[in-house]
């Protein structure tokens, strides 16, 4: 190992602890609680309350808090824990995806009741996709509002996403007091496996559908009658006979069980390559009461990966080999419910043992100290299965008192494990963390920093060991950004980010650039890098952000698409996480004219017309995140109706959706060369024609489409036969 002689003060000055499973908020929300001993805290000692937050869709978000007992504040993170906003209501734009909600109180020793609300209005023109999980064996309840994701009947709606283990039957049943409970349950590609309405108000609606093993399916909760108001959806689920993918045991209390992993009677995880699966079994566990959960999956035949689910099948905690090779370890406080514990093996069959041990605790009892590490010592330190566990992993936090604005320099070295930095701020909100590409002994984070109180999470990527940790801080004025550089639309500039350029929110370098809409219309831009994880955000002329995105373009680039009013506004391109130098390509196209249609008709075509249409930027970005326009058919008496999408410059693919938006019918290549064809019998109702490519978000171009009766085929030949493709 590589240590260094200084001085190490090591006083303890709180926790920061990996709490149990944030409670769920919907997008339209009403919620109280109480924060006392049974909460967790944060590294300042203040006791917290947190929630998770599903949007389907971006938009506008509003939060509001309330408590007469304590001095309330809510913190907005997103998904890796970068602070977003906080006060005691919050209002702003975010994208769709996941978010954290805290409510937190103001000092140490604050507690008692509050109240949480949350609303929440959709961007026009955008497509609800990306649901909050849900489980197998799960209850919920939910409350649908008419500003939120609606059906093309315009049917409010909430979306949920399951995931199987093995095949079974799933028995779901939801119902509502105030509207006309309507369930639908879609395959991972949009098919209807079926669907019930429960004919009014207070009535339940039921359905019982086989699940395959191993597939991601679409529940959608909607008020048929286009209702509002709260209802309960509740899930069970059987396994088949003869599947053998089932919990292998319950655990209840401390105890142990051996297995063995294969092939032939364990589950199968798709990776997304058809010849690459991994292989696993499964746990039920039930808490009934506060604690902590400490599971040991040991094995000397693999290599051993282990994940801690909750009730919705969303990842708590995983692990490799924190106990060293074939010994995954998780160590998790945890409220009373239902959980899973999945144990895989990354290569070979066979045996294990899993050990869990439950200990009884209040969140409050379950320390995970804070240490504070004086500038310009170095620590010697060592993680192993008995260290605390972040977000991050098996941790050791520090806090750090910066007394002076400045450029503060950060640094951990390990022979024995991959070690990784996290910066954050006094609330435990990730400010900058760095990814250690390519550097398997040393972690390093440079950032601009003004002067406060900071923690730093030293982890380790895998393995146990020794590591060295060490600051530093040159001290300087923070003066603001003044190089913006004006950037014609419709235009592409080659940039590349490094000590000089400005530096981000984040203290990371950063480029700013200007641009002026000379009118309404739509502006899209895209980031691209080889060398970072680019992250692009749109900004207001005065820096106040409006849009933002990380991975949006495909593997690491980033992509926005907005309309906006005649104004100037300006970009910040800079990566995600520490850098200290990288090249990268920034494109912004500009479309002048009002908002465009987006995912909502963007006309009627009648049988026997056709449409001259152009996929761009301004069309729909589908669900599969490609482009598309859609178009609506009304379908008066039972006909046979061929759709055509003709394109030179796109592999066209054609979707066809009921009025639920379920996929009715679609083909890729039937109609010669990259043409598609649906020729189908309609039966009356409306329908919506998806005019797309079949994969790629940079596909657009012209193309044709064509609604005529199905003509009739010529004695001695066949219809088109039309190719579908297989269920993802």
């Amino acid at each position: 190992m590589r240590f260094f002689a200084g001085l190490l003060v090591f006083l303890p000055l709180g926790w920061s602890q990996t709490c149990a499973p944030p409670s769920p908020l919907h997008a339209v929300d009403a919620v109280s609680g109480t924060l006392d001993h049974n909460n967790c805290r944060l590294s300042d000692n203040t006791l917290y309350a947190e929630y998770l937050l599903v949007l389907p869709t971006r938009g506008q978000i509003a939060l509001d808090g309330a408590s007469s007992a304590f001095d309330l504040t809510l913190i907005l993170r997103d998904a890796n824990a970068h602070r977003l906003g906080s006060g005691a209501s919050i209002k702003q734009p975010l994208e769709r995806g996941q978010y954290r909600v805290l409510v937190n109180a103001g000092a140490d020793g604050q507690s008692g009741d509050f109240t949480l609300r949350s609303s929440f209005t959709p961007e026009p023109g955008t497509m609800c996709t990306g649901f909050a999980p849900i489980g197998l064996n799960q209850s919920v309840t939910g409350r649908i509002a008419p500003s939120g994701c609606q059906l093309p009947d315009s049917s409010p709606y909430e979306g949920y996403t399951l995931q199987s283990f093995g095949a079974g039957t799933l028995d779901l049943t939801m119902q509502s007091a105030d509207f006309d409970s309507y369930l639908i349950v879609r395959t991972g590609d949009g098919h209807e496996l079926d669907s019930n309405d429960a004919g009014g108000a207070g009535s339940a609606a039921t359905l019982s559908v086989p699940l395959d093993a191993n597939q991601t399916y679409t529940i959608v909760a909607s008020a048929g009658d286009a209702g509002a108001g709260a209802y309960n959806l509740a899930l069970a689920f059987t396994p088949a006979d003869a599947e053998t993918c089932r919990s292998l045991k319950s655990f209840t209390v401390t105890d142990s069980a051996g297995g063995n992993i294969s092939p032939d009677t364990s589950c199968v995880y798709a990776t997304g390559d058809p010849d690459s699966k991994l292989f696993y079994n499964y746990y039920d566990l039930t808490i009934s009461q506060p604690g902590v959960a400490n599971l040991r999956f040991s094995t000397t035949a693999f290599n051993t990966y282990m994940q801690l689910l909750d009730a919705s099948g969303a990842v708590i905690q995983v692990d490799a080999y924190g106990g060293g090779q074939g010994n995954a370890i998780v160590d998790q406080q945890l409220s009373p419910g239902n959980y899973t514990v999945q144990v895989f093996s990354l290569d070979n069959p066979g045996a294990y043992t899993l050990q869990y041990t439950f200990t009884p605790q209040f969140p409050g009892d379950v320390l995970c100290l804070t240490f504070q590490a004086e500038m310009g010592s170095t620590v010697q330190g060592s993680l192993s299965n008995a260290s605390c566990r972040t977000a991050e992993g098996v941790s050791q936090v520090y806090s750090l008192a910066v007394a002076q604005d400045g450029t503060i320099d950060i640094d951990m070295q390990s022979n024995d494990f991959v070690p990784l930095l996290t910066l954050r701020d006094a609330k435990d909100g990730r400010i900058v963390n760095d990814d250690n590409f390519g550097n398997f002994t040393d972690s390093h984070i440079t950032a601009d920093i003004p002067a406060g109180n900071y923690t730093v999470v030293a982890a380790t990527g895998g393995l146990p060991g020794g590591y060295a940790f060490s600051w530093q801080l040159k001290p300087h004025a923070l003066a603001p950004c003044t190089q913006v550089q004006k950037l014609d639309l419709n235009s592409a500039f080659v940039g590349v980010l490094n000590s000089g350029s400005c530096k981000a929110a984040n203290g990371q370098p950063a480029d700013y650039y200007q641009i002026t809409t000379p009118a309404d219309g739509t502006v899209a831009a895209v980031l691209q890098s080889q060398v970072m994880d680019a992250f692009l955000t749109l900004q207001a002329a005065d820096g106040t952000p409006i849009r933002s995105d990380d991975n949006s373009y495909g593997g690491t680039d980033s992509f926005l698409v907005q309309f906006l009013p005649g104004q100037t506004y300006r970009l910040e391109a800079r990566a995600t996480d520490a850098i200290t130098s990288g090249f990268y390509r920034l494109d912004v196209l500009y479309s002048p004219g009002g908002r465009a249609s987006g995912c909502a008709a963007a006309g009627n075509p009648s049988v026997g017309d056709t449409v001259q249409g152009n996929l761009s930027f301004t069309s729909c970005q589908y669900s599969d995140g490609t482009f598309a326009d859609i178009y609506q058919l009304n379908v008066t008496d039972t006909t046979s109706i061929d759709v055509h999408l003709a394109s030179s410059a796109f592999d066209c693919y054609l979707q066809i959706l009921d009025s639920k938006g379920n996929v009715v019918d679609e083909d890729d290549n039937s109609d010669g060369g990259m043409n598609a064809v649906v020729r189908d019998t309609f039966d009356p109702g409306t329908y919506l024609i998806v005019a797309k490519p079949f994969s790629g978000t940079t596909s657009s171009g012209k193309y044709t489409l064509t609604v005529i009766p199905t003509p009739a085929s010529p004695a001695g030949l066949k219809p088109t036969t039309k190719v579908k493709r297989p269920l993802k």
